[in-house]
């Protein structure tokens, strides 16, 4: 019995010997190792005062780490409220200088001078070195009117004008000159006009809303089905006949079924304005107004 106890003592001496040679060797490995190694396992405070490993990687300024998560992220890059205000106040927002009817001039998009009929293409002006008219500006395909009606071009900034022009390259469906800009927003359609060409054509141009331009094939049409029958075709504003006028050269009131020369109700809805327009026969205004500005008055 005593001869198996101090066996089993003996044993438990060599245990002892052999886990005091490892700890020796083990403070041996310690102190030749690099000191780097050393202090890479001790925490440190960060900038934002967490305890971190030094492993992870120091950044000298807050810029690179910030360039550094920009790299691999996917979110869209949005300009800093700083950086808009630069850009608004470095933008020239002189205002489009009228151009007399007197004084020749070439539109840049549409390649015409001053037109008879204003309604035909507005206004010509010139901003920022070039000469446009109005409309053919104000129904360019994705620009952007960001200004307010006494900056640039009635909102138009004469930079953007100028862009504008000189993307233009293409070709109008009914001239075929370049500088073409209007875009018939029909899904699938993707023909391109000037303004004027267009109008002359019978294509649809909504002053309202997006400002959407729709050309002669795909141009608004009236459901004259539901509308009341008049006793005549006269033209209430000119008292003329409008029965041999192409479709897109007159149009119908919804609300007493009366026949208008397109032209005579254009005319007459910019001397009256918007707030005062109304149907020159019943005096209907809610209904009017809005088949009319649909079908491009």
């Amino acid at each position: 019995m005593s001869s198996i106890s101090e066996e089993i003592i003996s044993t438990e001496e060599v245990q002892s010997i052999i886990t005091e040679v490892a700890d020796d060797a083990s403070n041996v490995a310690t102190e030749d190792c690099n000191v780097d190694d050393v202090v890479n396992n001790e925490l440190v405070e960060s900038k934002s005062g967490r305890k971190i490993k030094p492993s992870r990687r120091m950044y000298d300024n807050y810029d690179d780490r910030k360039k550094s998560k920009s790299k691999g992220s996917k979110r869209s890059k949005r300009p800093s409220i700083t950086a808009l205000v630069e850009l608004e106040s470095s933008v020239d927002k002189t205002a489009a200088v009228e151009i007399p009817s007197s004084t020749p001039a070439v539109c840049g998009y549409c390649h015409k001078g001053h037109l008879d009929d204003p309604l035909e293409s507005g206004k010509m002006f010139s901003i920022a070195g070039v000469t446009t008219h109005y409309f053919c500006m104000l129904f360019t395909y994705n620009s952007s009117q960001l200004g307010a009606d006494s900056e640039g071009l009635f909102g138009f900034y004469g930079e953007e004008v100028k862009n504008q022009i000189q993307n233009g390259k293409k070709k109008c469906k009914y001239c075929g000159k370049r500088g073409a800009t209007a875009r018939c927003n029909k899904k699938h359609c993707g023909v391109y006009m000037h303004f004027p060409c267009g109008q002359e054509s019978g294509a649809t141009f909504q002053f309202m809303g997006k400002m959407y331009t729709f050309c002669f094939m795909h141009r608004v049409k009236q459901k004259v089905e539901t509308f009341p029958t008049p006793p005549d075709t006269d033209c209430v504003i000119c008292y003329e006949k409008v029965d041999h006028q192409e479709d897109f050269k007159k149009i119908r009131a919804p609300c007493c079924g009366r026949h208008f020369h397109r032209d005579c109700v254009q005319r007459f809805a910019m001397t009256s304005g918007t707030q005062h327009f109304k149907c020159p026969n019943c005096n209907n205004q809610e209904e009017i107004t809005k088949e009319f500005k649909k079908n491009g008055v």
